[in-house]
């Protein structure tokens, strides 16, 4: 009787660890799922901030893909990507500033 008593405590408390296991798996899967959303969103943003900093630098669609593919080649981040177009562009502008106080 008192094993059968036994018997049934574990398996009761089996149960309610089972279910705080399943609990913590399906908020451990919302929580990935949050966090794949939110990977992809800044992804979508880089790629956005990439797209503008090409047309600021008035890139032809062509220019645009051989930067790209360079981007790809070089394994930068599109954000990564944006900032070396500014580092460029930066010192495009330095470089004409000193051509022109030279004329």
């Amino acid at each position: 009787m008192d094993l059968e008593k036994k018997i049934a405590e574990l398996r009761s408390k089996q149960n309610v660890i089972s279910d705080k296991k399943n609990k913590k798996k399906q908020e451990l899967d919302k929580l990935t799922k949050q966090f794949t959303d939110i990977e992809k969103q800044i992804e979508d943003l880089e790629s956005q901030e990439l797209h503008s900093a090409l047309k600021e630098q008035n890139a032809t669609p062509m220019e645009a893909a051989s930067l790209f593919k360079e981007f790809k080649k070089l394994n930068l981040s599109p954000l990564e990507a944006v900032e070396l177009l500014k580092k460029l562009n930066q010192g495009n502008s330095e470089a004409n500033i000193n051509n022109s106080s030279v004329n």
